[in-house]
């Protein structure tokens, strides 16, 4: 098909598009190219019912919904000149002349062309008719502006005046693509003009001159346009016939004279020095020119177009030698235009109800299948005609937005439509499901970007439920975690209620080895929630009355070295206790009239004591356990196993109990050490102080 060789020269010329780019564009297809390629298909002959059908709605599906607009171009009367290539096509379609009862022509091939165009009627595409053939029409099509482009594998469009050719049409799924090809880069970078593609077929072969003119490949017929520097090759087919007709005498050899090695002009040094150089226009001596220059003596230029049309002999010899060039026939078949569009090109909308009728019938298709594939193109054109404010009764009304989605990286919106007339659900196609309506709506997922601009009320009442829906969700958070601290703030301040804070003395020794027993106690394990920790208190006092005092751990030495650390725990101790110290919120108790005791009324619990004994509460136990230390510092002369007891009964306490007894054991004097404060542990009671 076409001109032969032509793609591999227009090859430096392509470029590798996406089907994306085709965007907006309105393109002339080639019919019989889309049925011819469905039929050569093996896998679908046999496995699917009317493969041209199928393919071209599915084609023309996909690129409708990407926004390309197709206009469709079928053949006419074939010339007269293709019926050698129209007698070998049907050949290998159908079989050699003594396989077949008769000879099939182009009207074998209008029955399938006739389905697809009832397919197109269904879908509300516009075609229009070739007066000879299609690639003809198309190209006309795109030269007076009608389409911006051509989509077909025969490179006789350019021939016929096309701008921009679309070849090798593919839709897979992992590069879907097209190779574009325009005029105007194959004159920039080829040096190539329809009358040269003209001339190409001539000498390589097209449709209507298969052979072309034999011996002449590519290469030649390439290296003779190079050498006409912008002269019509069709011209210069008129001169080889002329120069061929006529019986002038060959050429008379003309023998080279001597030339000046000076200036390269005719005759030699000395002549030119003694009476000068006519060619260099001097009277005594000549000019010196560079090695590249070139001789105007009447020798040098008959040497000069012997040697370009060396090549150009051999292919005027081949050419001149066919019967019939330069074949005129075939030149006008290309120049002249006998195709005009006689009617108005407008899309229509698809109809529902014939395209079901049309597929169960042709393709075997169930009339839900039908519907559902023909939704999307129902909601793109009533999309697109409200788009350009072109608004009508029938079209399609969206009841609400479900929800968003992201569609091959494109925002789209799930919509639900109301049911359409005609349409018809699976449910309701099924067998026995007899005269009960189906649901309602239908769903389908639409670009947002076109959905808004043809619907913005719609989609503005989808953004206002949105924001709602996010204000009710922040709201309802925000009471879930106000309604979940309040209890655990009352039972705190339940609990401390009945704690009674006093502030007493203890022995240094004791106090230290409680605080060191605590500063290892709390590296291993850290400190537990303040409702828990008054609750633990009674199951820590019973572990303490079972187990035997433990004693007081040795005091470490009193260098510098020893003392510095001791400074820095004590200070990232004392500003971790101070944070649970605030966040107790303990800044409003009357320290000073505070003592350790229980409330009024309460009395003092045992050592003994248990937390499942009836009638304690959590305030009795938390005095139990703070209360031996008041008992050691009012008597200092107290047994070991009374201060062990004190000690270990400090030591298991949690840390918020820690806190509050040993804040207020701290004196308000200053530190003994310069440059260091001394931690509170370290500050001696009154009494051991000397």
């Amino acid at each position: 098909m076409g001109v032969n060789d032509l793609w591999p020269i227009l090859e430096p010329v392509k470029q590798h598009a996406h089907l994306q780019s085709l965007q907006g564009k309105t393109l002339a297809v080639d019919l019989s190219l889309w049925v011819c390629e469905a039929l050569t298909v093996k896998k679908m002959v046999g496995a699917v019912v009317k493969p041209h059908l199928r393919n071209l709605f599915f084609r023309i599906s996909s690129l409708t919904l990407m926004g390309v607009k197709l206009l469709f171009v079928t053949e006419g009367d074939a010339p007269e000149l293709k019926a050698d290539v129209m007698s070998k096509r049907n050949e290998t379609r159908y079989g050699p002349p003594q396989n077949r009862t008769y000879r099939p022509t182009r009207s074998s091939f209008q029955a399938v062309l006739k389905e697809c165009l009832d397919l197109l009627e269904c879908l509300g595409i516009p075609w229009v008719q070739a007066a000879g053939e299609a690639e003809a029409m198309c190209a006309y099509l795109n030269a007076h502006g009608y389409v911006d482009g051509c989509l077909t594998n025969d490179g006789d469009a350019f021939l016929y005046g096309a701008q921009t050719v679309y070849r090798n049409f593919t839709m897979n799924t992992k590069d879907p693509h097209v190779d574009c090809y325009t005029m105007s880069s194959i004159k920039r970078e080829l040096g190539l003009d329809r009358d040269s593609l003209i001339g190409l077929a001539v000498l390589l072969g097209c449709d209507y001159l298969p052979k072309g003119v034999p011996g002449v490949g590519k290469e030649q017929a390439l290296k003779l346009v190079r050498t006409l520097n912008g002269q019509s090759l069709l011209q210069r087919f008129d001169q080889w016939k002329e120069e061929s007709d006529s019986l002038d005498p060959p050429p008379v050899t003309v023998k080279k004279p001597a030339h000046c090695s000076v200036c390269a002009h005719p005759g030699s040094p000395k002549d030119h020095e003694r009476n000068g150089c006519r060619l260099c226009g001097s009277e005594r001596h000549c000019e010196p020119h560079d090695y590249e220059y070139r001789c105007l003596c009447e020798w040098h230029c008959t040497e000069h177009r012997r040697q370009q049309r060396t090549a150009e002999d051999g292919i005027r010899k081949k050419a001149c030698s066919c019967e019939g060039f330069p074949f005129h026939e075939v030149i006008r078949e290309f120049q002249l235009c006998k195709d005009r569009l006689t009617k108005k090109i407008l899309c229509q909308r698809p109809d529902l109800l014939s395209f079901q009728v049309f597929a169960l019938e042709k393709m075997e298709w169930p009339r839900h299948y039908t519907c559902e594939k023909l939704m999307v193109l129902l909601t793109h054109h009533d999309m697109t005609e409200r788009k350009y404010g072109r608004l009508g009764p029938g079209q399609l009304q969206p009841v609400r937005i479900t929800h968003t989605r992201i569609r091959n990286g494109i925002p789209c919106f799930e919509i639900q439509w109301q049911k359409p007339e005609h349409y018809v659900t699976a449910a309701e196609a099924a067998p026995g499901a007899g005269l009960q309506p189906g649901p309602p709506v239908v769903i389908t997922v639409e670009e947002a970007a076109l959905f808004e601009a043809a619907y913005p009320d719609t989609v503005a009442q989808y953004q206002k439920q949105v924001l709602e829906s996010r204000g009710k969700k922040s709201r309802s958070k925000k009471s879930t975690s106000k309604g979940g601290d309040l209890p655990a703030l009352e039972e705190v301040a339940n609990l401390l209620s009945h704690v009674k804070l006093s502030r007493e003395t203890v022995p240094e020794q004791l106090f230290r080895s409680d605080l060191k027993m605590a500063h290892e106690d709390k590296r291993q394990r850290r400190p537990t929630p303040a409702t828990d920790s008054w609750l633990c208190v009674g199951a820590a006092l019973n572990a303490e009355a079972q187990q035997p005092p433990a004693p007081a751990p040795p005091r470490s030495g009193t260098t510098q070295r020893s003392i510095a650390s001791d400074c820095s725990l004590s200070t990232s101790e004392h500003q971790d206790d101070s944070a649970v110290i605030e966040d107790l919120q303990l800044s409003s108790i009357d320290w000073e009239g505070t003592s350790f005791s229980t409330s009024p009324g309460a009395q003092a619990p045992t050592t003994s004591a248990r937390p499942s004994d009836p009638g304690r509460d959590p305030g009795q136990l938390c005095h139990a356990a703070v209360s031996g230390i008041g008992s050691t510092c009012d008597s200092p002369q107290s047994a070991g196993p009374s201060r062990g007891h004190s000690a270990l009964s400090l030591n298991l306490l949690p840390l918020m109990e820690r806190v509050c007894a040993q804040a207020w054991e701290q004196p308000r004097s200053s530190s003994p050490l310069d440059g260091c404060p001394t931690p509170w542990w370290d500050w001696k009671p009154r009494h051991c102080r000397g």
